[in-house]
């Protein structure tokens, strides 16, 4: 309606079947209501229904007659956190719960005020790439003179222990909003997860957390660190991984219709978020026992799993970009690869002293690893008979990414004839010899002759089958089999049979493993009087301290027959202890004070600096600043 003083307007709009960036967001319904007259002045009214259930609704007054210039008020009634999906990047990032609470506005003269609150109903924010979840607070948020406050406010993700935020949110000024916040975090588990179809990240990552958060949105100064405790045993999953060009000979030629093309498969393109104007320095502290596995191909039959500990600092610039420096170094793990002509994966275990080192690229770190294997086989040398020996091939890995060297050698430890003559071999001849007893099990040195078991290519086969059968049966138990067959005097009647096998299992959240091998022989050259034990190495293994640098170990272990000793038996118990140092002699000092708990010490650089100043410190940050380790903050000795 309309006449001289007054105007009334009054409408509805009904959407069926929303969609937005192809995904539905439902039935939406709008109501509007529009008065405007000289006593009243200017007010409207609006509310939201979805799916038919009333979600939010407000009205606003503009030019009232008590003399506030603007007033508004909005109501939230179980808003569905999930219509924010369609919003969020595809594959990033899903919500669920629902929202309600009220909020005001209000203007007089100068910048409005905001005031309210909301509260969270099960609200919880799921992350696709790891498939992990993490719960929201249910303590209402306030919101008071346009400053979120946030006053212990908790993260939950796998266990009791949360992420804490501290801190206000202030948008006072719309132009220029700055947080000032604290998250903190003891002892947290963000991931528990076990890998799932499709998914890239999955395992169990157990941290402590202490960064700050300040200044505006286009600047924000993040400063920190982080501690990766024991337990930590996350896995990365190369979707596409560049060793699925071992079975590209199976899709040669493909067979594809063009009549119907409405349902086909397309890739969508994601464009990269941008990290430009954040100025991040947080520090890595990683435990010696964490442990950080990649899976070179989705079935997990290719995978490389690391083992070690280091300290890292990672650097973001405001202009977007980033620098890692520091060294992990490794203390275990392995290289499991299946060779398109070998029957069988074959495991090269990494030696202890190998490591990984950034000195600036993230994505070209100096790397220095050593993988080896056992293969026992046997050697026959010219008018001296046949004997079994033990080698070792070895993968040396060097270089940066983008010249990487790799390169095979071989040893023999416990033969220092065989290892004599390997010695005297050049690096071309040592990496044919490790290839030909990585292929074919067989040495080929100066004076000796091998033969080729006919037996061997079903052995591999029994053994892969075997593995892959315990692999998909035996979820979270490492089971291996192994058969190995060999002459032992080089006589045609003469063989001997081993048929080991190798149990591992970790229990109490990774603190405690035990692991059970052993090794059954049999030939005609087993005397039948020979006592064989079953079961040849027990080791107990329990961590006193989550950080991996204590442990208790029980072990009664066999070690492999050597030419001069023989078969060697170790039975113990012992302590290991594990401690970085930056100087020799503070291996004997035990009386240094104890450093705080990194969850309790307050970041450097905590307290944001004047505004005047702000643009002149990030710069010569930028130009100078040093990443201290312990989440930034300098210890005293």
């Amino acid at each position: 309606t309309f006449d001289q003083d007054q105007i009334d307007a009054k409408g509805n709009v009904t959407l069926d079947s929303v969609f937005y960036n192809k995904r539905s967001l439902g039935n939406l319904a709008l109501d509007v209501n529009y008065e405007s007259s000289k006593q009243v002045g200017q007010w409207a009214y609006a509310s939201v229904n979805l799916d038919d259930k009333r979600i939010l609704e407000g009205d606003l007054n503009l030019n009232s007659a008590d003399s506030v210039q603007m007033a508004a008020h909005l109501f939230l009634y179980a808003l569905p956190l999930k219509l924010a999906d369609p919003f969020i990047p595809e594959a990033m990032a899903s919500l669920t719960g629902s929202a309600s609470g009220d909020l005001t506005m209000e203007k007089l003269a100068g910048q409005p005020l905001i005031n309210g609150k909301v509260d969270l109903d099960s609200a919880a924010v799921l992350v696709s790439y790891a498939n992990a979840t993490y719960k929201f607070d249910e303590q209402p948020l306030v919101i008071k003179d346009n400053k979120l406050h946030f006053s212990n406010y908790e993260v939950k993700a796998y266990n009791n222990n949360p992420l804490v935020i501290n801190g206000d949110f202030n948008f006072t000024d719309f132009n220029r909003m700055t947080a000032d916040l604290r998250i903190t975090g003891g002892n947290v588990e963000l991931l528990n997860v076990k890998k799932q179809r499709g998914q890239m990240i999955y395992g169990r990552l157990v941290m402590n957390v202490n960064t700050t958060v300040k200044g505006p949105l286009n600047f924000l100064k993040i400063r920190g660190g982080i501690n990766l405790l024991g337990g930590t045993n996350v896995n990365y999953v190369m979707l596409d991984s560049p060793v699925s060009a071992q079975n590209r000979v199976s899709n040669l030629v493909t067979f594809t219709s063009f009549n119907d093309t409405i349902d086909s498969n397309y890739k969508v393109n994601v464009q990269p978020v941008s990290l430009s104007g954040i100025d991040m320095l947080v520090t890595v502290n990683i435990a010696p026992s964490v442990q950080v596995g990649i899976d070179l191909s989705t079935n997990g039959d290719d995978r490389v799993e690391l083992q070690g500990g280091g300290d890292l600092a990672f650097r973001l610039t405001p202009m977007g970009e980033t620098d890692l420096s520091g060294r992990y170094a490794l203390t275990g793990g392995f290289v499991r690869y299946n060779m398109p002509i070998l029957p069988v994966a074959k495991t090269f275990n990494i030696q202890n002293g190998s490591y990984v080192e950034w000195s600036g690229q993230l994505m070209d770190p100096y790397i220095n690893i050593t993988a080896s294997e056992n293969i026992r086989t046997t050697v026959t040398e010219e008018g001296k008979g046949s004997r079994v020996v033990l080698f070792m091939p070895m993968i040396e890995i060097k270089n940066r990414l983008d010249d990487l060297s790799v390169t095979f050698t071989l040893q023999a430890p416990n033969d220092p004839t065989i290892q004599t003559q390997i010695a005297q071999m050049t690096p071309e001849e040592r990496s044919r010899q490790a290839m030909n007893l990585i292929i074919m099990q067989s040495y080929t040195g100066p004076g000796t002759s091998a033969k080729a078991s006919t037996s061997n290519a079903l052995n591999a086969f029994i053994q892969k089958e075997i593995n892959s059968f315990a692999g998909s049966a035996l979820k979270g138990i490492d089971l291996s089999v192994g058969i190995d067959q060999y002459n032992t005097d080089g006589q045609a009647g003469s063989s001997r049979t081993d048929y080991s096998f190798r149990f591992s299992k970790k229990l109490f959240n990774d603190r405690f493993r035990i692991v059970v091998g052993g090794t059954v022989s049999s030939g005609q050259e087993v005397e039948s009087s020979q006592q064989q034990s079953f079961i040849d190495d027990i080791v107990l293994e329990y961590m006193l301290d989550k950080t991996g640098t204590r442990y208790v170990k029980l072990f009664h272990q066999t070690g492999f027959e050597s030419v001069l000793e023989g078969e060697i038996v170790e039975t113990g118990i012992g302590v290991v202890l594990k401690r970085r140092v930056r100087k020799v002699r503070q291996l004997f000092i035990f009386n240094e004070k104890k450093r705080k708990q990194a969850i309790y010490a307050e970041p450097e650089e905590a307290k944001q600096p004047d505004s005047e100043a702000t643009e002149k410190q990030g710069q010569q940050e930028m130009e100078g600043e040093k990443a201290t380790p312990h989440n930034g903050k300098k210890t005293e000795e």
